[in-house]
């Protein structure tokens, strides 16, 4: 039987060995079972210089040697490593994507992001991913935890994949007036005010860029992440609203200029531009560049001819 000294020795071996973040997810998963609000209630103002440290230490004190020790042995089975994120690294847009994810489909609340700031972004999500099971799923024993949390990690990869292969906004958002595009989203309960706090006040095209992203991103029990219809609609109506409000204050300062058309061809135009609310210049405006920028000019809008 081993004495005291070389079970702490041991101990400390394996306490040594991790980074100490890791420490740190096994000092809350240990001492306080994830419940991040115990943790904020006795720990919010003491400063931590180092989990590793403060692990062993508290393994003693409550004379948790053996727990700690069987936690240690089996953490390739609990915790989700950093290097699993790196398709999120340095791009602060899906860093957000991601968070939305997580808060509309409910699998965390967005109070659990606490105060982030906007740089360590990543690193809260990392964190968050690796405390998903507190509490919150149901899941088959036959699954480690971090086989689950990879399960999610990669349920919202393929998601961010499929948003970014039908992202028909991104580009044509540099080119909009972001005044306008702010209003539009507030005016219909789409803009995502939560994200001033992870993006910062200063890239506001990042803000309303994750604010469509996270259209639909709401999932039913069960469902995986398909590009919504719905999306499409509410994005085609966003841009045609915007073109036509483009050419209405375009209007305000065009010469007059004659163009003859068959009776037909006015009687349509007319027509279109009755049910637009437009006047016929404005709706010819409209058609013409609609048709030019589908057929004249490439993915990146210049010119082909």
């Amino acid at each position: 039987m081993l004495s005291e000294e070389l079970k702490r020795k041991f101990l400390n071996d394996k306490i040594n060995k991790l980074e100490e973040r890791q420490a740190k997810f096994l000092f809350l998963k240990i001492f306080y079972g994830g419940d991040k609000s115990r943790y904020r209630s006795n720990y919010a103002d003491r400063h931590v210089d180092s989990y590793k440290k403060e692990l062993l230490e508290r393994a003693y004190e409550e004379d948790k040697l053996d727990r700690v020790s069987r936690f240690l042995d089996k953490i390739h089975t609990l915790y989700l490593e950093e290097y699993e994120l790196t398709w999120i690294e340095g791009d602060k847009r899906k860093q957000i994507f991601v968070y939305n994810y997580l808060v509309q489909n409910r699998m965390v609340s967005s109070r659990h992001f606490g105060r982030v700031h906007e740089k360590n972004t990543k690193d809260t999500i990392h964190n968050i991913l690796n405390n998903l099971l507190e509490g919150l799923y149901d899941r088959d024993t036959r699954y480690s935890e971090v086989d689950y949390k990879r399960g999610v990690t990669e349920a919202i990869k393929d998601a961010w994949h499929i948003l970014e292969s039908n992202d028909n906004y991104s580009k044509w958002l540099k080119t909009a007036d972001l005044d306008w595009v702010y209003n539009y989203l507030v005016e219909r309960d789409l803009y995502q005010y939560d994200l001033e706090k992870y993006v910062g006040n200063n890239n506001r095209e990042l803000r309303l860029l994750a604010s469509l992203d996270a259209i639909d991103i709401k999932l039913e029990q069960g469902q995986s992440y398909t590009h919504s219809p719905n999306k499409t609609i509410i994005i085609d109506k966003m841009k045609r609203a915007w073109s036509q409000q483009k050419y209405r204050d375009a209007g305000k300062t065009k010469k007059p200029y004659h163009l003859p058309l068959t009776k037909k061809t006015k009687a349509r135009l007319k027509k279109m531009a009755q049910v637009q609310g437009l006047s016929e210049t404005a709706m010819l405006d409209i058609v013409i560049n609609r048709f030019y920028e589908l057929d004249y000019v490439d993915v990146d809008g210049k010119d082909l001819y």
